[in-house]
């Protein structure tokens, strides 16, 4: 299997790649190792990309915050949990490194998961609705309103709306039943392009429900943004989940039995796929 299949080398991938085989194979990962799996692949070994590997490392160990699933020297990177304990994290290191596609449900499970974040977040409610659902669009939105406590708005949902570029809802209610209140709405972007995905358009949004107060949008990525490119993707998506964000959200509240279950299902039928690419 090739060292990554949807994308060039570069220091994030070779960062991802770090991660994801020092937890999944409960091993240290030193300079040394990372070079000898650029070399396998004839891909160039320069000191000075190593460095910035491991400068790379050290600051999404920041973004991960004191509960970091692995600690870092100058030469080694040591996993700090199995991966087990936390399937979430493994799930978007995955499809960080080797993509999403929908015959296996991956984004279904990343919109899951991403919801239980969000709600954490806003300490608050939140739903998917993202397509494919159990219910027609029209229903979905009526639903919402209802929820939410807003009117509908004057446009009608037309027939051949999948979901409207939206896929989480997540709000923070007041317990009074009434309108008014903080609402998030976000895309997700399971698959590697993620940024090809359009944001929430709120035109449309502002026309299905006539909202009380001004919502948020978002984007919600299985990926670490890259430093100096986070402002400009903030300027895009507005507010954003990347995978560090959303790794601290996940352990400030108990993620949902079922959806864990299935998380978990999910990892131990896909990674031993993949670990073949660890040595």
């Amino acid at each position: 299997m090739p060292f990554s299949p949807f994308h060039k080398i570069n220091v994030a991938s070779l960062s991802d790649w770090a991660e994801f085989n020092a937890i999944c194979g409960q091993q240290d990962i030193s300079k040394s190792l990372l070079e000898k799996r650029l070399e396998r692949d004839d891909e160039p070994a320069e000191e000075e990309t190593l460095d910035s590997v491991f400068a790379e490392l050290e600051r999404r160990k920041n973004l991960y915050g004191n509960d970091s699933p692995f600690s870092i020297s100058s030469q080694t990177i040591s996993p700090l949990r199995s991966w087990e304990s936390f399937p979430e994290y493994i799930l978007c290191l995955y499809f960080s490194l080797y993509g999403a596609k929908n015959q296996h449900n991956e984004t279904k499970l990343f919109e899951l998961i991403s919801a239980e974040a969000v709600k954490n977040y806003l300490q608050g409610e939140s739903i998917v609705i993202g397509f494919p659902r159990d219910r027609s669009f029209k229903d979905t939105v009526q639903e919402l309103s209802k929820n939410l406590y807003e009117r509908r708005g004057g446009w009608e949902v037309d027939a051949y709306a999948k979901d409207s570029g939206l896929d989480i809802v997540a709000w923070k209610a007041f317990g009074d039943k009434r309108a008014g209140q903080v609402v998030l709405l976000l895309q997700c972007g399971a698959g590697y392009h993620w940024k090809n995905k359009k944001p929430v358009p709120k035109i449309v949004w502002q026309n299905y429900i006539s909202w009380s107060s001004t919502f948020l949008t978002g984007m919600v990525m299985p990926i670490i943004i890259n430093e100096d490119k986070w402002t400009y993707f903030c300027g895009i998506y507005e507010l954003l989940f990347d995978r560090a964000r959303l790794f601290r959200l996940w352990q400030q509240s108990t993620i949902n039995t079922d959806v864990r279950a299935s998380v978990l299902k999910w990892c131990k039928e896909a990674i031993p796929n993949v670990m073949g690419d660890a040595l």
